[in-house]
């Protein structure tokens, strides 16, 4: 029913702007009523007086004391304007006051009354009765809804009638193209959300529970809502729509009962679900345990009986006028009001004039705030009817003072906009946007029957400010007023390294990322930063940046020692080398094989000089020139002590049988160094060409705040060498076990093999260790620490014990030839 309303006032809408030269309109029989006093012009109203009825045009039946109020209001400011005669001095205003019954397409219809020529004289037909009673007039105020005011604003567009509003709030409405000729004393819904964030905000009041209907106009203003950037600083912790199924008690002790569920109640609902709601909370004995908070139908229910105390409502600014309150008092069955004796004869059961005032004395002793809206509409109006007419027609009398209007109706809603009109304590008048800028109030329940909405804060459209009228009372709740604010108890401010461990919607706990982790900018859940990177706060959040490398430097500690041994086996070498070459002639140094051992002593140099360059800041070209110096050195070494040990074991197996040894001199030895130094640096570049040897960034452990800067030696770079190392020593030691049979006096044999098991010990110890390190570092160490104590065991094995034998059979010689020449 309600869909084939909406269809058919759109269709007369349209038929209206098609056809509006139809002088007159025949409809179905209206069973509504009228309220007419008549002046020298007259102003119109659409208000809703009777309940919906599906089966008639209107019903029957007034619900409330509400409506009659509001015609009163608008008929109390007209007797004020006639009477006091500051605003219009020469004629008097009267009125037309409709039913729109709820209906849209009634809306629609009375709307139509109002039109210019919607009922002449000369188009009647007198076979007709049930023509649409119309009525001049130069402006319309209503209606009591958004619903209904949008067909009337629509219907009355075709006449370009203006339409004052007093409480309708969709922002549909605010929309001047298709509304051209709307104003409101009320401003758009937008703005009372807005200024109800706004005080949550100042309130600290973050955290919601939202209680709506299932209407249009709810789902609407929940759309505006969560549009606004203001709403972005509030959680939602529960959205609960309430339908005809909902069982509102366990809903409310639901929330009662759930320490983590906010205490904050926004509604946004119609009278009916209001009283669900506050019956609820009777039944339950909830009263103070949920601090209920509403716009202005919420707090049009907080001033009835049946208003929760404590609770809070957000409303338009307004003011009793003087006066009326003791005029609504005075209303009895004499009225001239058509609906207010059949609301009391059938709701209340009173006919008489004594039981009507005293119910109105008792039920309505403090008006509606709605009646000060209605009252400043009506004075809107007359004050731009006087202005109006000074304008376009400064010579007016009472009896053409209408029909001068309405021959400038078109210029009469921009005048409407010029008027500023003296409010409670300030001027208020109406924008370009067509409403009125004035101020919200925010109310509170009281506990005082003779006060029971008392202002605690106002807030101003124009400039946004907020001013404190009074501490909001907090005797009614049973709650710790802390916990209205989260922030004291479920929403704690996070560290950077802390993501937000969610307990409901939005109560959370701080939970610590690993070392290694930083919280996503995306949902609130923990990510591993890539490798080389760490997590840092950097204003406030967490982002994930670069490690610094670390690398040996020759001032380390460490790397300062390994050096300075490698130093000082340089030394010792030198050393060795002037005293084989200083006494080259004696016959043990000379045993030795002067030509192989500067070669052994000029590998090891080159293996010591390794040391430093492995412990420097590792680039492309050093790490090159490390591993070239730290694998020729040693693979000359072992192919030198094999061609001893193959040298001796050659001179006394062929001693025995008196042959010539070949192979043995020292340009055999020269073309073997310079063959593998060729060998060598050939097999680097190949290798180099498939596999870079460059420098690389590594981070052994991702849990660890450090990351290193070393050469990337690969398996290709280093596998080639042990192999080949391996076979040269386990060669050194098949020959060095052959010579085991020498003669007691040839020694040498046995420090040989010696130095030989020492280094394949070594080796296969070092190999393992390396391969199986993280650290690429530790590995450096440990390459550094193998080169010097294979170039050291060389040394002590093979020269040590020679200058010790050399030392010894000098000073035997010495001894014997002094026993001889004694």
């Amino acid at each position: 029913m309600i869909i084939n309303h909406v269809i058919a006032y759109r269709l007369l809408c349209t038929a209206l702007n098609v056809a509006l030269t139809q002088a007159y309109f025949v409809v179905p029989k209206m069973t509504d009523k009228l309220y007419i006093k008549k002046g020298d012009v007259n102003i119109g109203v659409i208000l809703s007086m009777t309940d919906y009825d599906a089966s008639k045009t209107c019903g029957d039946m007034v619900s409330s004391f509400l409506p009659i109020e509001l015609t009163e209001s608008i008929a109390f400011a007209l007797d004020r304007i006639n009477s006091e005669k500051t605003v219009l001095p020469q004629l008097s205003l009267g009125f037309v006051m409709t039913d729109a019954c709820k209906k849209e397409t009634v809306a629609a219809l009375q709307a139509l009354r109002f039109t210019p020529n919607s009922n002449t004289e000369d188009y009647l037909d007198t076979n007709i009765t049930t023509y649409l009673q119309s009525f001049k007039v130069v402006a319309v105020i209503g209606t009591d809804e958004s619903t209904t005011t949008m067909p009337a604003a629509q219907v009355l567009n075709t006449g370009k009638i203006p339409l004052m509003a007093f409480y309708a709030f969709d922002n549909r409405l605010s929309d001047f193209s298709y509304y051209p000729n709307f104003m409101s004393v009320s401003a758009p819904e937008t703005f009372m959300i807005h200024a109800a964030l706004k005080y949550l905000a100042y309130k600290q009041w973050y955290y919601l529970n939202l209680i709506h209907d299932e209407s249009a106009v709810s789902e609407n203003l929940l759309r505006e809502m969560s549009k606004m950037v203001d709403f972005n600083k509030f959680c939602i912790d529960t959205q609960v729509k309430v339908t005809s199924d909902t069982n509102v008690t366990k809903l409310v002790q639901f929330f009662v009962k759930n320490d983590n569920s906010s205490k904050v109640m926004f509604v946004i609902a119609d009278a009916p679900v209001l009283k669900r709601i506050s019956d609820a909370i009777k039944k339950t004995d909830s009263t103070g345990k949920l601090l209920w908070i509403g716009l202005e139908k919420w707090t049009n229910f907080m001033s009835s009986p049946d208003g929760i105390k404590g609770s809070i409502g957000i409303h338009f600014f307004s003011y009793i006028p003087a006066g009326f309150a003791e005029h609504v008092q005075h209303l009895d069955n004499s009225s001239a009001n058509p609906w207010l004796v059949p609301l009391f004869r059938t709701k209340y059961n009173c006919n008489d004039a004594i039981c009507i005032r005293r119910f109105i004395k008792l039920n309505h002793g403090m008006p509606s705030a709605l009646s000060s809206q209605t009252y400043l509409a009506t004075y809107m109006v007359a004050q731009a009817i006087a202005l109006h007419l000074s304008i376009y027609c400064p010579r007016f009398t009472a009896k053409n003072a209408e029909d001068c209007l309405l021959s400038n109706i078109d210029t009469f809603p921009k005048t409407i906009r010029n008027i500023s009109l003296r409010g409670y304590d300030h001027y208020v008048r109406i924008n370009e946007r067509g409403f009125l800028e004035d101020s919200y109030l925010v109310y509170q329940k009281s506990n005082k029957d003779k006060d029971p909405l008392r202002p605690v804060t106002t807030i101003s459209i124009e400039d946004d400010s907020l001013s404190t009228l009074g501490e909001l009372d907090w005797a009614t709740y049973q709650f710790r007023f802390e916990i209205l604010n989260p922030t004291y108890f479920c929403m704690p401010q996070c560290a950077y390294n802390e993501y937000r461990y969610t307990i409901s919607k939005c109560c959370w706990s701080c939970r610590q990322c690993q070392d290694n982790e930083k919280v996503s900018d995306i949902s609130q859940v923990c990510e591993q930063c890539p490798v080389l990177y760490w997590p840092q706060e950097i204003n406030g959040h967490s982002v994930c940046v670069f490690i610094p490398p670390n690398y040996y430097r020759w001032n380390n500690p460490v790397a300062a020692l390994l050096i300075g041994l490698a130093m000082g086996g340089i030394v010792i070498c030198i050393v060795i080398f002037l005293l084989y070459f200083n006494h080259r002639a004696h016959p043990v140094i000379r045993a030795a094989s002067i030509e192989l051992s500067c070669v052994q002593l000029a590998s090891c140099i080159l293996g010591y000089c390794a040391v430093p360059i492995f412990l420097m800041k590792p680039t492309d070209i050093a790490c090159k020139i490390a591993l070239f110096l730290f694998r020729f050195s040693c693979n000359i070494l072992f192919l030198t002590m094999l061609i001893k040990a193959v040298r001796v074991y050659r001179i006394f197996k062929l001693s025995k049988k008196n042959k010539k040894i070949t192979y043995a001199g020292s340009k055999f030895l020269l073309i073997i160094c310079v063959g593998h130094l060729i060998l060598e640096a050939a097999e680097l570049y190949i290798t180099n060409m498939f596999y870079p040897l460059t420098v690389e960034i590594t981070q052994p452990e991702m849990k660890v705040n450090y990351t290193e800067l070393s050469c990337k030696f690969q398996k290709a770079h280093l596998l080639p060498f042990f192999i080949f190392d391996f076979f040269l020593l386990i060669m050194c030691s098949l020959f060095a076990f052959k010579t085991q049979t020498l003669p007691k006096n040839f020694r040498e044999s046995r420090f040989v093999s010696m130095c030989i098991i020492t280094t394949l010990i070594l080796w296969i110890a070092f190999m393992p260790a390396y391969m199986t390190l993280i650290s690429n570092n530790a590995k450096t160490l440990l390459l550094v620490c193998a080169v010097l104590i294979n170039q050291t065991n060389l040394i002590i094995f093979i020269f040590i014990t020679r200058l010790v034998a050399w030392k010894y059979h000098t000073a035997h010689r010495k001894s014997v030839f002094l026993t001889t020449i004694s």
